[in-house]
């Protein structure tokens, strides 16, 4: 009976996602800006109670677990990039990453400053020696955007076993949110906005911000054909999105690059790849 209201839901909080879509999400959304801290813990505590065994003593959550960055929020001291051309392209991608579940663990208690914005053989050496997790177990002794890809990989196929969508949901008609509708990064401290519900033709107070908006603004003085990278885009600031806080290139990502395969329905843009590069070029 629950099973089946669940499903039933088409609520943007309530709808039950795909098995794919829930794999995506994991992979691309950045999930430390888009989850309140006490959300995600669970989540990693979820993953990390997954992969432990009869033999392991589940961990409860705990204010004493932080989350932290194994690719830190200021890497660019202590990991440096490429020195030929690979270079903008591998930035772009770590920005990308950054956020997302696969470049995410716990730690008991915070990781002073230095060390967690130091290089990566002392950072491992830290958490090897005094991580008594799971997910900190197994970490290698080189960290790259593509360890961050096979972890993000290894936690969506741990969700879909964990949390997979009933074969029944197939039968039944739910109202998906389309990405126009679907706001990828909430902002709960921008003053309320006003938009009105079609449906019902009542004003509906929103506190979140419209990253197809911001999109379009990167775009607006451009000519038809033209292309900007995702971190191009994200560095031209909006109404939406200022210079002093500007969204992620995960959720730019998201909304370019559908979870379903589809194109984006941000007007008059379509997302492209280009020389290894994601980005979008404008249309007519």
């Amino acid at each position: 009976m629950v099973e089946r209201f669940l499903i039933q839901q088409d609520s943007e909080s309530g709808l039950w996602p795909s098995d794919g879509d829930l794999a995506e999400s994991l992979r691309s959304l950045p999930l430390y800006r888009l989850f309140k801290r006490d959300r995600l813990q669970r989540l990693l505590l979820a993953f990390e109670h997954h992969l432990t065994t009869d033999r392991t003593e589940p961990v409860p959550p705990s204010s004493k677990l932080s989350i932290e960055h194994l690719m830190p929020q200021s890497w660019h001291e202590h990991w440096p990039l490429p020195t030929d051309s690979a270079a903008e392209k591998e930035e772009e991608r770590r920005d990308s990453l950054l956020h997302t579940i696969g470049n995410l663990t716990l730690v008991t208690g915070k990781l002073n400053s230095s060390l967690s914005n130091g290089p990566w053989d002392t950072k491992r050496e830290h958490l090897l020696a005094h991580s008594a997790l799971t997910l900190n177990r197994a970490l290698p002794r080189k960290w790259t955007i593509l360890q961050i890809e096979i972890r993000s990989e290894a936690f969506a196929r741990a969700a879909i076993a964990m949390w997979p969508r009933p074969a029944e949901a197939a039968t039944h008609a739910v109202l998906r949110i389309t990405d126009a509708d679907r706001d990828l990064t909430p902002d709960r401290d921008r003053a309320p906005t006003t938009a009105w519900n079609r449906s019902t033709s009542r004003p509906v107070i929103s506190t979140r911000r419209d990253i197809g908006q911001h999109i379009v603004n990167a775009f607006a003085s451009l000519e038809d054909g033209d292309f900007l990278t995702i971190n191009e885009i994200r560095k031209v600031p909006s109404d939406q999105y200022p210079a002093n806080d500007l969204p992620s290139p995960g959720a730019i990502s998201a909304r370019l690059f559908p979870g379903n395969g589809g194109r984006t329905t941000v007007p008059g843009v379509v997302g492209v790849i280009v020389d290894g590069r994601r980005g979008a070029r404008k249309t007519r």
